[in-house]
């Protein structure tokens, strides 16, 4: 499963996102996140197992 947290754009990414609160946004599992790099959702460049921040827009 692919875990993606809410993180402030200047704060270090933690080597445990529980261990500083940050709130859970939502998880892929490698079916769907290849669905969404088919889709073109994703990027075909990025990959499951790697490492890679995530950006989620808001309305504000």
């Amino acid at each position: 499963m692919l875990d993606f947290y809410s993180i402030k754009d200047d704060q270090a990414k933690p080597n445990y996102p529980q261990q500083l609160g940050l709130e859970f946004a939502g998880g892929l599992d490698n079916k769907i996140f290849e669905n969404l790099q088919n889709k073109v959702i994703i990027d075909r460049r990025s990959h499951y197992y790697s490492d890679f921040k995530s950006f989620l827009l808001s309305p504000h």
